[in-house]
């Protein structure tokens, strides 16, 4: 087996040139940035590949995704939990005019800050709901009228956010989206995965135009069995959303996937 490097400006330049050299059967090894380049490390068999081989997602799949009947929306701070709220209740009304989302941004004590979400949802001419959740586990929202989507916000819950996920996720029709930030540290996507991602069906990468998507950012969904949903990045509200790159998607490694679900049992 032989070891070959690439420099790139960036890590979408290294990743382009991965891919036309060696396919979508590359094995990347290792990234790392040196001198202001980008620097990947691709194993080759020599004999063949030893690895299986990546599937290639169709073209089609990396359309806008539908909205769920209930969008359950966790980050860890700064994430941009609430500005992605007002972004996804911005494209439902593009989407259906005439059908306005249903915008939920609950408290966990009567003196908790207030959500910024009301403001961005004025800009639209939408109300927010602000239910006080004293109690995180008991979690009663109406039923969305046909057609409609509800957007919660979790990110004014604090650390109760996480169990308010899990009592919504019980909810008829409840999806929960994480959203990450783009350029996290390996290690800090390693913190945060036990946290957030067993409750999550899909992750929303934000704050890409500060950073565009990483390596470590395109690998998640073949390290933690999740999709990668939408990319949130620049200003503006229904504009700032984008279909993903999905051009070479891994496979799922379910023994990771297994064992972040055995961890949030735990928790």
């Amino acid at each position: 087996m032989s070891v070959i490097h690439i420099r790139a400006a960036d890590a979408a330049s290294a990743l382009d040139e991965v891919a036309r050299r060696f396919g979508a059967d590359a094995l990347i090894v290792s990234t790392s940035q040196k001198q202001g380049f980008v620097e990947v490390s691709v194993a080759r068999d020599n004999a063949g590949p030893s690895v299986a081989p990546r599937t290639r997602i169709p073209e089609s799949s990396a359309a806008m995704p539908d909205l769920p009947t209930r969008l359950v929306l966790l980050g860890p701070p700064g994430a941009g939990v609430t500005t992605l709220a007002a972004r996804l209740a911005a494209l439902h009304l593009r989407r259906k005019p005439l059908v306005a989302p249903h915008l939920v941004a609950p408290r966990p004590e009567i003196l908790a800050p207030p959500s910024p979400l009301p403001g961005l949802a004025r800009l639209l001419g939408l109300e927010v709901a602000a239910p006080l959740w004293p109690d995180a586990r008991r979690v009663i929202l109406r039923t969305p009228d046909p057609g409609q989507v509800q957007i919660v916000d979790l990110s004014g819950m604090g650390a109760r956010g996480l169990e308010a996920a899990r009592g919504l996720l019980t909810l008829p029709g409840a999806v929960c989206w994480l959203a990450l930030p783009t350029g996290l540290h390996l290690q800090m996507q390693e913190r945060l995965a036990p946290r957030f991602l067993p409750l999550a069906h899909a992750i929303v990468l934000t704050r890409a135009d500060l950073c565009p998507p990483t390596l470590e950012d395109r690998a998640l969904p073949q390290r933690f069995g999740l999709p990668i949903a939408l990319l949130s990045q620049g200003t503006g509200l229904p504009d700032a959303l984008h279909a993903p790159e999905t051009r070479y998607a891994p496979p799922i490694p379910l023994k990771h996937k297994d064992a972040l679900h055995a961890a949030a049992h735990l928790s």
